[in-house]
């Protein structure tokens, strides 16, 4: 269905992806960009917050990533509940957070240092 009012078609189709994308490009309609992405949510969040972490460490000139953000952020915040007299729940939480991040993963990367 098209809907010239917003510029939008929907295309409702059951079969494989491929057979949509070359249907459209075929004809000059539209081009797709490619499949969507099979990946879970978990591994594209992985993914993005390794590549964000490469960023950091490409910006700081090899100073600082992710984990060591991460570390210099839960400490800050850890010192800032235990000057607000927070001492017993939220700075020793934040602390074991930051401890945790400076150890780095042991999993192979997935962050969670079982």
């Amino acid at each position: 269905m098209a809907n010239p009012l917003t510029a939008s078609l929907l295309i409702l189709h059951d079969g494989p992806f491929e057979v949509v994308a070359a249907f459209a490009e075929g004809r000059q309609l539209f081009r797709l960009g490619g499949a969507p992405s099979s990946k879970t949510l978990k591994a594209q969040a992985a993914a993005g917050l390794q590549e964000a972490s490469r960023n950091l460490e490409l910006v700081s000139g090899g100073e600082l990533d992710l984990d060591g953000l991460l570390l210099l952020g839960m400490t800050g915040l850890a010192i800032h509940q235990a000057i607000e007299g927070n001492i017993m729940a939220p700075a020793v939480t934040l602390m074991w957070y930051a401890l945790n991040a400076a150890r780095g993963p042991k999993d192979g990367g997935t962050g969670r240092g079982d």
